[in-house]
C-alpha cells in the first residue's frame, strides 16, 4: 500500500479545521452533560457551562462548514469519526468516566484508519467542484443512483416511521395499564423483574456464576478477553442482531446527512469563489443553499426518529459508518473524487468503520457482576 505525502497547504489546512471542529464539538457535548448534571444535583447553580458549551458548538460547526471548501468530502466524512474518541477522551477528562480496554482499541482503530484515509483518499479538492457537480446531474447514471437512493429512503422513512409509531402505543399503552394495575402479589408469588431474569441467566450460561461470590466456574479464552475488554460478558451474536435491527433506522438520517453534505459543500465552493474573485454565486450554489433549507431539517427530524426507536449507544456507530460510505461514494459520484490509492483507502476507511462499530458491542448486563445489583439481591434475601 503507498502513501501520497505531495499535499497541498489548503488541503492539510482543510484536515486540521476538521479535526479541530470534531474536538471542539466534542468538548461542547462534554460540557453540556456536565452542567445538566450539576444543574439536577443544584438548579440554583449557574448556568455559565451551558452557554460555554453551545458557544463551542457554534464555533465547531463555523470550522466544520469552513472545512469543506479545502477538502474532498469522501476525506472529510472519514474524517468525522474522529469525533468519537475525541468525545471519550473529553467524558473522561470532564465527566470522570471510565475508560475500558476496549474504548483505547477503538480510538487506535478510528485514528489509524482516518490518517490512513486522509493520505490515500482523494486529495485534490480542484477548482472545478461545482462544475462537477451540475456535469453530475446531467448524466444518466447519476440520476439512477440518486433515485434510487430516494426510493430506498422512503422505505427507510415508512418503516421507521411505523417502528416509532408502534413503540409510542406501546409506551401509552404500558402508561395507561400501570395506572389501573393490580395490588403487587407478595410472599412465594411475587416476581422480581430484576433478580429472576438475570439469575436464570447466569445459572443457564455456559459459563456459569456463583450467585454470592460473582465467580465464574468456566471460561473459554475468548470470553475472557472480550470480558477484559469490555468489563462485562460480551454476547457477539446478541449486538449483532441489534446492530441489523438498527440499520434499516440508521440509513435513513445517515442519506439525509449525505445529501445535506454534498449541497453544503457546492454552497460553501460557490460562496468561497464568489468571495476571492468578488463575483456572484452560481446558480447553482445558490439552488444549494435552498435545499439545505429543507433538507437539515430533515435531517434532524429523521436522526431523531431513529433516537426515539433505538438505543443511541448503538444507533449512532451504525448511523456513522453509513455516513462515511455513503459520503464517499456520493463525492466519487457528484464530484469525481477518486483516490489516489483505491486499495489504501478502502482499508483505511473500513479500518475506521470498525473502530467506530466496536463502540456499538455492549457487555450483557450481569447482576452478579454489579455491586450495586448484589446488594438489591441481599438486601432482598435479608427481608
Amino acid at each position: 500500500m503507498g502513501f501520497a505525502f505531495q499535499v497541498t497547504t489548503n488541503f492539510l489546512i482543510g484536515v486540521f479545521l476538521d479535526w479541530l471542529a470534531c474536538w471542539i464539538n466534542s468538548f461542547g457535548n462534554a460540557l453540556l452533560r456536565l452542567d445538566a448534571i450539576r444543574h439536577n444535583e443544584d438548579p440554583t447553580r449557574s448556568r455559565k457551562l451551558m452557554f460555554f458549551g453551545f458557544s463551542l458548538f457554534v464555533v465547531g460547526g463555523i470550522a466544520d462548514v469552513i472545512s469543506l471548501g479545502f477538502i474532498p468530502l469522501s476525506i472529510w466524512a472519514s474524517n468525522t469519526a474522529v469525533s468519537i474518541p475525541f468525545s471519550a477522551i473529553a467524558a473522561y477528562l470532564l465527566l470522570g468516566e471510565v475508560m475500558k480496554p476496549i474504548h483505547y482499541l477503538s480510538m487506535v482503530l478510528i485514528t489509524i484508519g482516518t490518517v490512513g484515509a486522509v493520505f490515500t483518499g482523494c486529495q485534490d479538492n480542484g477548482n472545478e467542484a461545482i462544475e462537477n457537480f451540475q456535469e453530475a446531474w446531467t448524466k444518466p447514471e447519476s440520476l439512477c443512483l440518486a433515485i434510487s437512493i430516494l426510493i430506498v429512503q422512503i422505505f427507510a422513512g415508512r418503516a421507521t416511521y411505523k417502528h416509532k409509531k408502534y413503540l409510542r402505543e406501546l409506551n401509552n399503552t404500558s402508561m395507561h395499564d400501570s395506572e389501573y394495575r393490580p395490588e403487587e402479589p407478595t410472599g412465594e408469588e411475587r416476581f422480581d423483574p430484576v433478580v429472576a431474569p438475570n439469575m436464570s441467566n447466569s445459572i443457564e450460561a455456559d459459563d456459569a456464576a456463583n450467585i454470592l461470590t460473582g465467580e465464574l466456574r468456566s471460561h473459554n479464552s475468548a470470553t475472557q478477553v472480550l470480558e477484559e475488554l469490555y468489563g462485562g460478558r460480551v454476547s457477539i451474536r446478541q449486538n449483532m442482531d441489534i446492530i441489523g435491527q438498527v440499520v434499516p433506522s440508521a440509513i435513513l438520517p445517515a442519506i439525509q446527512t449525505c445529501w445535506t453534505n454534498v449541497f453544503m459543500k457546492c454552497f460553501i465552493e460557490g460562496f468561497s469563489v464568489a468571495l476571492l474573485e468578488r463575483g456572484v454565486i452560481s446558480p447553482s450554489s445558490l439552488c444549494s443553499l435552498g435545499v439545505l433549507l429543507i433538507s437539515l431539517p430533515l435531517q434532524l427530524v429523521f436522526l431523531q426518529w431513529m433516537m426515539a426507536c433505538h438505543d443511541i449507544v448503538i444507533a449512532i456507530p451504525v448511523y456513522q459508518c453509513l455516513m462515511i460510505i455513503i459520503t464517499s461514494f456520493f463525492g466519487l459520484t457528484f464530484y469525481k473524487e477518486v483516490p489516489e490509492y483505491w486499495l489504501g483507502f478502502l482499508i483505511s476507511t473500513g479500518i475506521a468503520c470498525l473502530g467506530v462499530l466496536i463502540m456499538a458491542l455492549r457487555p450483557t448486563p450481569n447482576f452478579v457482576r454489579s455491586p450495586i445489583l448484589q446488594k438489591a439481591v441481599f438486601a432482598r434475601i435479608d427481608d
